[in-house]
């Protein structure tokens, strides 16, 4: 229905912000880096680098004891949250290859996997039986859940934040998850 699609200011995320991070986004999958020496570098892309890097950390963290995932109120819906409380997203495209993760590269660094080498669990209103993993390319298991793929976002820097959500960057579309394993795609949904 038109106008009823969320999208990044829709879970309070300004024009402003989104534009700082598609730009950062663009950046990473065009694999260019700022160049401290050479190139000078603004506050927001710094802060966004800053953001990818926890993220990535965040990440290896869940990645050393096992992944825990559950249920948070992010941007007014219910969503698929990490340990840390990060929003968790699906990738449109996985969808060609159910199960497996076609992000990977620059793509990765931008929408970092959630890998484990543990024990996955959940708490709260997230389902058990909704859990899988698979195979990554680089051989790492990627977190699964209603048999998609989970990502973070380096975008989103703290807990709450859906800064990805409808995002359509690197060839496919974005979205935050529920407890039943579907994407969001509207407010409330």
């Amino acid at each position: 229905m038109p106008g009823s699609d969320v999208t990044p200011s829709s879970f309070g995320v300004s024009s402003s912000a989104t534009s700082v991070m598609m730009a950062v986004a663009m950046m990473i999958l065009a694999n260019q880096t700022p160049k401290a020496a050479s190139t000078p570098t603004s506050a927001a892309t710094q802060a966004a680098t800053a953001a990818a890097t926890s993220a990535a950390t965040a990440t290896a963290s869940a990645a050393a004891s096992g992944a825990t995932l559950r249920v948070a109120k992010a941007g007014g819906a219910d969503v698929l949250v990490d340990a840390k409380g990060l929003t968790l997203y699906t990738f449109k495209n996985d969808e060609a290859a159910p199960g497996k993760s076609v992000c990977n590269g620059a793509c990765a660094t931008a929408w970092p996997p959630l890998i484990t080498t543990g024990a996955t669990k959940v708490s709260g209103s997230a389902k058990a039986a909704e859990l899988g993993t698979t195979k990554r390319d680089d051989g790492a298991m990627q977190v699964t859940y209603g048999g998609h793929p989970v990502y973070t976002f380096a975008g989103d820097t703290a807990a709450g934040q859906t800064t990805g959500q409808g995002l359509d960057v690197n060839g496919g579309e974005w979205y935050v998850m529920d407890a039943a394993g579907k994407k969001v795609e509207k407010a409330g949904s």
